[in-house]
């Protein structure tokens, strides 16, 4: 919701690029950097790049915002990894998970009895009866949350389970007892774009090398 200090946008085409470093700018600046490989085809886009890291004057992307929380509200069980839940509306969403939760009346409707419905016109963000609807099975058991933080957050009190741990340390052993190996987290640099793969100009080539 609040960006990725990983991830560039082309605004014109909405590609996102996964870099293997940090991008330099935020609060949806230019990044010096331009659109290679979006478009109707592909690679017809050369929009310039921006950053995806709000600002705090920045409002939250509207389609994400949405998604989050019809995907809350459905969820059995939400982890919070890592969060001080501190930066509202966001912080909130974890609630959906007790199925005491509110949904933004614009997003959706929704009923709070297990085996409900969750009532969402996504295209809209308006309350509608038209057909095409979406409609999403609530789950019929609702687990709430687990924080797990260094810290302590202002949902601890509702939390399912609260764990005072480093983030990467449970999810490597919450991984290890489900069956998974040490390369879970499925990261291949082939999945993201390397540095050196555009240039600052948008044109393939090396970039400068930055201390």
């Amino acid at each position: 919701l609040h960006g990725d200090i990983f991830t560039e946008k082309c605004p014109t085409c909405h590609k996102e690029y996964i870099r293997n470093y940090e991008i330099s700018t935020i609060g949806l600046q230019p990044t010096g950097r331009y659109c290679t490989s979006g478009g109707d085809p592909p690679g017809s886009c050369t929009g310039a790049l921006i950053d995806t890291l709000l600002d705090w004057e920045d409002a939250l992307p509207e389609v994400d915002w949405e998604r989050s929380q019809v995907e809350c509200a459905k969820a059995e069980l939400i982890l919070c990894l890592g969060t001080s839940l501190r930066i509202e509306p966001a912080g909130g969403l974890c609630t959906l998970g007790t199925g005491l939760g509110y949904v933004d009346a614009g997003a959706a409707e929704w009923d709070l009895d297990c085996g409900g419905y969750l009532d969402v016109d996504v295209a809209s963000k308006k309350k509608s009866k038209k057909k095409g609807r979406k409609r999403h099975q609530l789950p019929p058991k609702k687990l709430g949350y687990v924080i797990v933080n260094l810290q302590e957050t202002p949902y601890d009190d509702g939390a399912t389970l609260v764990i005072r741990a480093k983030v990467d340390d449970v999810m490597e052993r919450l991984m290890s007892k489900l069956g998974y190996g040490s390369d879970w987290d499925g990261n291949d640099d082939d999945d993201r774009v390397d540095e050196h793969e555009q240039g600052q100009d948008g044109k393939n080539g090396d970039d400068e090398d930055e201390d």
